[in-house]
């Protein structure tokens, strides 16, 4: 009786190995065939990148991304790296953000937001398009329209002092407040805007929440047929007006 309860339990574990046996077999076969028709479907020219479509450009041209994108021949859609295409693009200046998407079989789906110009900056005589965030774009091309210029200011160096201009302008532009030039003086004046000929004086002391006040002050003088020839900000407390008749 116990020999055979012996013999029974030693059929049942044999029966157990070589279950597990054929499973592990299995599973290696069909892994292998996994894995040889993935490598099969990767190798086909049907998956090849044959069209790149970058959308949301205004000013670069697709050919400066597309130089700089430089898939070789014959890549496929599924061994493409995203990632470096991705850095490759966004190191161009004017380029803010991308968004690169595989569309199958052969498409690569490229969304660019470009950096606009918000003012242009005065470097060693040269004139250089910037965007809100004090990045330098590129040369400034043919007569300086429509955007304010910035002069006497080092915006590598002065990073800190550039990034407060660039608030300064967005606070003029919020009180529409039309600024044609700003200029860090190196004497007591400080940070000085230039709306038409009116100077606004802002100072060294950051007391530009005052320029709240500007509006209703040239709306003022306006009304008394005056031309401001400045309006101070450096005091704290207190705003001076030059006011001049015009005749």
């Amino acid at each position: 009786m116990g020999s055979h309860r012996k013999y029974t339990r030693s059929w049942r574990y044999q029966t157990r190995r070589k279950r597990k046996g054929t499973f592990f077999v299995l599973f290696a076969i069909i892994l292998s065939l996994i894995i040889f028709t993935v490598r099969f479907i990767i190798v086909l020219p049907y998956f090849y990148i044959r069209d790149v479509r970058i959308r949301g450009l205004k000013r670069l041209s697709p050919s400066q991304l597309t130089a700089k994108i430089n898939i070789p021949p014959h890549t496929s859609i599924f061994t493409l790296n995203l990632d470096k295409i991705y850095k490759s693009i966004e190191s161009q200046p004017m380029v803010k953000r991308v968004i690169i998407k595989k569309k199958l079989p052969s498409t690569l789906l490229i969304d660019v937001e470009e950096r606009l110009p918000y003012a242009y900056i005065k470097i060693k005589e040269k004139f250089w398009e910037i965007d809100k965030e004090g990045i330098i774009l590129r040369a400034a091309e043919g007569s300086l329209k429509d955007l304010p210029l910035i002069e006497g200011i080092d915006p590598v160096k002065d990073r800190k002092k550039l990034l407060n201009i660039l608030n300064i302008l967005k606070l003029c532009e919020l009180l529409n407040i039309k600024v044609d030039r700003i200029v860090v003086e190196k004497k007591d004046k400080g940070i000085v805007a230039y709306a038409g000929n009116t100077q606004i004086i802002i100072g060294k002391a950051n007391y530009y929440r005052y320029l709240f006040y500007v509006p209703e002050i040239i709306k003022d003088a306006k009304k008394r047929k005056e031309r401001l020839i400045y309006i101070d900000l450096r005091f704290n407390g207190q705003i001076v007006v030059l006011p001049k008749k015009i005749k």
